[in-house]
């Protein structure tokens, strides 16, 4: 057999302890001493979720990073015109920027975050096919001078200063026209010719000056079939590269002309999740999506590229897909079962962290919807029940820990008896303790037992008034700025978030406001309103999850300043409990309806869901090889 060395010329290192593994030490090979063993550090690649689109959406445009990326325009779910939305992405989730002047789908795209290009699409059901170009600075949108043609679908790479657009719909040879970017005009460079055209609804990646285009349709048949043709363009001309192993239409692109990323699109039929990575000479199969996606854009490079939104099989989606080689960092979230709890109960109040929560009061299911006292402690796996309220009631607020918690306010029925009640838990049983000054249901509430806040609710009418708990008794704080029911807190007394909440005449709400101890002020808006949810963390540190309208599962993270979005729930509901002692990295979700409501054969109302969310330091993975 022979030898390492003679083979590499090197030999292999001895060492007492594995080196750092990032990506100078990929492809390296060592012994260990310490473990006996051979080891040589491997390439990673693969697909993981994203946080999730605030709006699900089809044929957008996308620039950027896979940590920094835009996404705007798109085509939203059958009867919905197309959107203005534009989303900004921090490699956790999404938050809210700002609106293009013209809504459509099937745009050219180009740049970065903070000054990125949209160019072409087609607004429906009409004007139809466009020619429009907008630049994006970060925060607004710009209308700038028109392509010198109308096209849809059209493929564009480079920057926001200098990019191309080529391809597109309706099947012409204009359309088949390239044309090239100056910062300000627009200017018809040579359409491909003497080469296989495929060159509608396909991918592409690239710069002004070395891109490449893949996939897409054959203009020249009806119905369009679908093309494995690339194109690869040096500047001036396109000259014909090795085609894709699969053909597909509207797969999404990301990356350089020697160093990109095709994946997605759908063949003549079903969708695909198929990946393919190109080298500038030959494509070659790379893990597949976690779910067959297509009309996706993509942005970022060959080994951090991000899938935005698109269409599967079944519906317009949100989801995003984030595409690693050798090197992960950033931060993870996911949503995992635990265990049920051992009663269906929705609107009742939760305290505590993710090891240690505490349930109590709210309602048993439909059809006959009784009230309950009902309080049980959470281990980290298992609920056990303990002592009852003393006041079985619904909508109420809650604060505290599992071993000292507080309870206050609700309602019975008929709806007109609301409640003033306040108690307190000593980790066995509840004692009543000096009432509410303004009896409510569903007010928000954050801090502990003895220094706890309750904000708003519904007091016929709905109240923004505010009352702090000193472990005694309460007293008045200062009002909210927005009268509402059904807010969710997290915080202390004297550093609280509200957010969300239902307020007529518009409903649900995306407001966040901010309590020094004193009053209330504006926060950064939640990217979807709604009402009924649970949440937990700190002034700077926030999660939400859940709510009505939909009875969703969208989750969000406030980092001080703004809203992003993060994985779902498994099980979207409103009406739910949580901890909200719990840091939002390690946040718990309990209980709550479901979409089809919580009956007796749907025992929704008792799932529970652990929230973890980490910072990852720099990985690799190693083999070992003897």
């Amino acid at each position: 057999m022979a030898e390492y060395e003679s083979i590499h010329g090197t030999r292999v290192k001895y060492l007492s302890s594995d080196p750092t593994l990032d990506s100078s030490t990929e492809g390296q090979v060592w012994y260990n001493s310490t473990s006996g063993a051979n080891k040589a550090l491997v390439q990673i690649k693969g697909w993981g979720a994203g946080g999730t689109m605030t709006t699900a959406r089809r044929e957008s445009g996308a620039a950027g990073t896979q940590t920094a990326s835009v996404v705007f325009g798109g085509g939203l779910p059958p009867g919905n015109p197309d959107t203005t939305a534009t989303e900004e992405y921090n490699g956790f989730g999404y938050s809210n920027g700002g609106a293009l002047n013209s809504a459509r789908e099937g745009m050219g795209a180009a740049g970065t975050l903070t000054a990125a290009l949209g160019f072409g699409g087609a607004t429906y059901p009409s004007p139809g096919v466009r020619n429009v170009t907008e630049g994006y600075d970060g925060s607004s949108w710009t209308s700038l001078n028109n392509l010198q043609s109308n096209r849809s679908y059209v493929q564009g790479f480079g920057t926001q200063t200098a990019a191309l657009a080529v391809g597109g719909a309706p099947d012409s040879p204009v359309n088949l026209q390239t044309e090239s970017w100056d910062g300000t005009n627009w200017t018809n460079l040579p359409a491909p010719s003497n080469v296989p055209i495929g060159m509608l609804t396909g991918g592409s990646a690239g710069t002004q000056t070395a891109g490449v285009t893949f996939g897409g349709s054959n203009v020249n048949s009806r119905p369009p079939g679908v093309q494995a043709t690339t194109l690869d363009w040096n500047g001036s001309i396109w000259t014909a590269g090795s085609n894709m192993n699969t053909g597909r239409r509207r797969p999404g692109g990301a990356g350089t002309s020697t160093a990109a990323l095709g994946f997605g699109g759908y063949l003549p039929s079903p969708y695909t999740a198929v990946t393919e990575e190109y080298d500038g000479n030959i494509w070659t199969n790379s893990t597949s999506m976690p779910t067959a996606t297509a009309m996706m854009h993509g942005s970022g490079t060959l080994n951090a590229a991000l899938s935005s939104g698109g269409r599967t099989s079944t519906a317009f989606t949100g989801a995003t897909y984030e595409y690693n080689s050798t090197i992960q960092s950033g931060f993870r979230a996911v949503w995992n079962s635990g265990g049920n709890l051992n009663s269906v109960k929705m609107s009742g109040a939760g305290c505590g962290t993710q090891t240690a929560t505490l349930v109590f009061g709210g309602n048993n299911p439909p059809p006959t919807i009784n009230l309950t006292g009902k309080t049980e402690k959470y281990d980290g796996s298992s609920w056990t029940e303990t002592g009852d309220l003393n006041t079985a009631r619904q909508g109420l607020g809650g604060a505290g820990t599992q071993t000292a918690g507080l309870a206050f306010g609700g309602r019975l029925d008929p709806p007109s008896s609301l409640k003033d009640e306040t108690e307190e838990f000593n980790g066995s049983s509840w004692s009543e303790q000096n009432n509410l000054s303004t009896a409510r249901i569903n007010p928000g509430g954050t801090g502990t037992q003895t220094a706890a806040l309750a904000f708003g609710g519904e007091a016929n009418p709905i109240t923004a008034e505010t009352e702090e708990y000193g472990g005694t008794s309460w007293t008045a704080g200062g009002d909210m700025g927005t009268a509402r029911e059904n807010p969710e807190g997290a915080g202390t007394q004297t550093a609280a978030l509200g957010f969300g909440g239902y307020a007529p005449p518009g409903g649900a709400q995306s407001l966040t406001e901010e309590y020094d101890g004193t009053s209330w002020t504006a926060g950064g808006a939640m990217g979807t309103a709604r009402y009924g949810m649970a949440g937990s963390g700190t002034q700077t540190a926030a999660i939400a999850f859940g709510g009505n309208p939909g009875r969703v599962g969208t989750t969000e993270l406030y980092n001080g300043s703004s809203w992003s979005t993060s994985s779902s729930l498994a099980t979207g509901r409103q009406n739910l409990m949580a901890g909200n002692a719990a840091p939002n990295t390690a946040s718990i979700a309990v209980g709550g309806r479901a979409p089809t409501g919580i009956t007796p054969g749907n025992v929704a109302g008792s799932f529970t869901e652990e929230f973890t969310g980490e910072t990852l330091e720099t990985t690799a993975s190693t083999l070992t090889t003897s």
